[in-house]
């Protein structure tokens, strides 16, 4: 039988390596003099494993999808990123609120869309 790959962590390690970079006094005094909002946010793509979602959920991360998949698969998305959103992943993310990293015209086509929808209303 063929082994395939597994993912193992420690959740102890990730909890402290989380809280190190959010605490790292660089990170912070460069965020605080350059950026007026910002977050944290982990790209689901990156690995999707349940557990390590739920343990940064648990510690405060926001989360960065890139499809339907993972905008369900995520307890909060933040962003929204992709060449190739789909009109039924804008409406989600409109929906629920979801800052939506914009890539080419035919999206901002769809934005329009949206917006004609709701001004009826």
């Amino acid at each position: 039988m063929k082994e395939t790959p597994y993912f193992n962590f420690i959740e102890e390690v990730l909890e402290r390596n989380y809280k190190d970079f959010k605490e790292y006094k660089d990170f912070k005094e460069l965020c605080k003099k350059y950026l007026d909002k910002y977050m944290i946010a982990y790209s689901v793509k990156t690995n999707s494993f349940s557990s390590l979602i739920k343990k940064l959920d648990e510690l405060g991360s926001s989360f960065e999808v890139a499809s339907m998949k993972e905008i369900l698969q995520v307890p909060k998305s933040n962003i929204f990123n992709g060449s190739a959103k789909t009109k039924e992943e804008l409406a989600i993310a409109i929906e629920k609120c979801i800052l939506i990293n914009v890539d080419n015209k035919s999206e901002l086509d769809n934005f329009t869309l949206f917006r004609d929808v709701s001004l009826s209303s």
